[in-house]
């Protein structure tokens, strides 16, 4: 009989989450030569009665411990004040929440703006990115990595250019972009506010695009017929701009149509819609752009601007029978 983990017993879910704990508090231990009597059994059974059977409030709570002072962290979570009612969500929210002021206490406006964006491009990106490919689509001033050290409890963030920025478990997602569950507004995400950000960072990226932007000087071939195309890609179109190219549709139909992004919009199609046709063809994102492209014209032929009506009705019709023809 197949075992379905929701309907398993508290106590059999917390019986495997206090061997998790044990064993990964024994590894820290043995990393940072703590002593032999850390963690002792009876903090080990309160952190795994705060679990509330959540695997990943487990795995939150071991990454929190061993991101520094293992023994000083273990004590900020056994200290944390309870939480009242009955559900597990409540005391994940609570473990979150503590990570994030543990990292950025007494945070001030201007720096939550700046960690606001980072999150929220985070946990709103279709891909993900590497973090110097992130600072360079949200033309960051500040290093991502620099931000995000002290939450890798909650953010997988790469040693290196090539790995990309993850978040641990979803579960975080739908904590900062919940008002009732994320509670600190120096955190929390609007999605739709976040989807516009992306989109004018997007179609600001692709302002980049220019004709035969790889140097291959013959529209006649086909990609099959270009040498070594995939390298020249790489060292052409950044994976910011790969990513803007791919998604800007997705945001701007996810996001709120602003004057900015209208704007926006309104130049990319008038200077860089066959630049972007040419790089999508090369990335083998054709017929996905016809279907993004759809999207967007529904969502501007919607919408109570008339400009964007007119934009839509423009650029739409012949840029699909241009599509068409290349498909």
């Amino acid at each position: 009989m197949p075992l379905i983990l929701h309907q398993a017993k508290l106590d059999v879910i917390e019986s495997d989450i206090q061997y998790y704990l044990t064993w990964h508090l024994d590894i820290i231990k043995q990393r940072y030569h703590l002593p032999a009597s850390w963690p002792c059994s009876t903090d080990v059974e309160a952190l795994t009665h705060m679990s509330s059977g959540l695997f990943i409030f487990a795995a939150t709570a071991a990454r929190f411990i061993d991101v520094a002072d293992p023994m000083g962290q273990l004590k900020i979570l056994l200290n944390t004040k309870s939480v009242t009612g009955f559900s597990p969500l409540q005391h994940l929210d609570q473990l979150y929440s503590q990570v994030l002021n543990t990292a950025f206490p007494n945070i001030s406006d201007h720096l939550g703006a700046k960690l606001q964006l980072i999150l929220g491009a985070i946990a709103i990106l279709q891909d993900p990115l590497p973090p110097d490919q992130l600072e360079d689509l949200l033309e960051c001033d500040v290093s991502v990595n620099g931000y995000l050290q002290q939450l890798q409890a909650i953010i997988t963030v790469p040693n290196d250019d090539v790995g990309v920025i993850r978040l641990i478990h979803p579960s975080f997602f739908d904590f900062i972009v919940d008002p009732t569950r994320c509670q600190d507004q120096h955190f929390r995400v609007d999605p739709h506010e976040q989807h516009s950000i992306l989109a004018e960072k997007c179609l600001i990226m692709m302002q980049r695009l220019k004709k035969d932007i790889c140097g291959i000087r013959d529209p006649t071939k086909f990609n099959h017929e270009i040498p070594d195309l995939p390298e020249m890609i790489s060292n052409h179109i950044s994976c910011s701009l790969q990513y803007a190219c791919r998604y800007w549709g997705v945001h701007v139909c996810s996001g709120k149509l602003s004057n900015n992004v209208l704007q926006l919009l309104g130049y990319f199609c008038s200077n860089h819609l066959l630049h972007w046709i040419e790089v999508c063809s090369l990335l083998g994102y054709l017929r996905n752009a016809l279907q993004m492209l759809a999207s967007v014209h529904a969502c501007l032929e919607v919408s109570a601007y008339p400009c964007q009506i007119r934009l839509a009705k423009l650029t739409y019709n012949p840029f699909c029978r241009s599509v068409k023809m290349h498909i």
